[in-house]
């Protein structure tokens, strides 16, 4: 599941998901279930979550709760690019956004998921993965943004 806690107060509550349960399903609050979470990233108004035993990556809206699949689908492994569940990733594991565009580690590549039209509107996003030809990695697990200069 996916909680926040606010520093001031110390206080925890839940986002999404279900501490009881794990599963695969989209939905809003305690009805969304997660499997094997691995990485996540924020941009203040969506959380972007990779699973990584279920080869996909999605968002949480922050101020509703909803969960859907942006790219990936589960019990599908490969490195499909293509838009939305046509793409596939191997082992999803770190996750970060620059704001404009989500870039995802897994096994041995970092890949780029783009919005598909700049005039769509951001909740209505359909996102679409691009692998990048010439880079390679060996055992990428978390990408991280640093605010100190770096």
């Amino acid at each position: 599941m996916i909680r926040k806690v606010a520093l001031a107060t110390r206080e925890v509550t839940t986002i999404a998901g279900d501490p009881l349960s794990y599963g695969i399903d989209d939905g809003i609050g305690a009805n969304a279930r997660f499997m094997d979470l691995r990485g996540i990233s924020g941009d203040g108004r969506y959380l972007y979550v990779t699973e990584s035993n279920s080869n996909r990556v999605r968002r949480i809206a922050i101020d509703s709760g909803e969960v859907t699949t942006v790219a990936g689908e589960f019990g599908k492994r490969g490195s499909e690019d293509g838009i939305g569940s046509a793409a596939h990733f191997t082992a999803p594991a770190g996750i970060w956004s620059d704001g404009k565009n989500i870039y995802v580690s897994e096994v041995a590549t970092i890949r780029k998921l783009a919005p598909v039209s700049a005039a769509t509107p951001v909740s209505n996003l359909v996102w679409e993965l691009i692998s990048p030809a010439s880079a390679r990695f060996r055992s990428i697990y978390q990408a991280v943004e640093s605010k100190f200069g770096g």
